[in-house]
């Protein structure tokens, strides 16, 4: 039942509960990715949300070989999805979200490895 419901929307059962898109972060999500969209001169055209790696992908151009998704093609904020959530998970640290990070740093491999990138 639950899966039909999200498939109605047009979602996954998955993104439902994703970290930018499910109910208990999802306005957080907005909120961070407007204040990059404001930080960013050249931004001319808002992202209408919900901020998904799907929704990036709709908005984006794909820049070969390295298959980062960037919202180039209408003006909107340059950032792929990958560091969209390590920015929101700073942003909701600085908040005082503590342990978050620290438990999606350690459970997640596409994190696991933009940490070992980082360093």
């Amino acid at each position: 039942m639950l899966k039909a419901a999200s498939e109605e929307r047009g979602d996954s059962l998955g993104t439902c509960f994703s970290l930018t898109h499910g109910t208990a972060f999802s306005l957080f999500a907005a909120q961070i990715f407007r204040m990059l969209e404001d930080e960013d001169p050249s931004v001319s055209v808002r992202h209408p949300g919900p901020v998904t790696l799907g929704s990036l992908k709709q908005h984006a151009a794909v820049i070969p070989d390295t298959w980062k998704l960037l919202m180039l093609k209408n003006g909107g904020l340059n950032i792929n999805f990958l560091d969209f959530r390590v920015r929101m998970l700073s942003e909701l640290e600085a908040k005082g979200f503590r342990g978050l990070k620290e438990f999606l740093y350690s459970s997640m491999t596409s994190l696991m490895k933009s940490a070992d990138l980082r360093k």
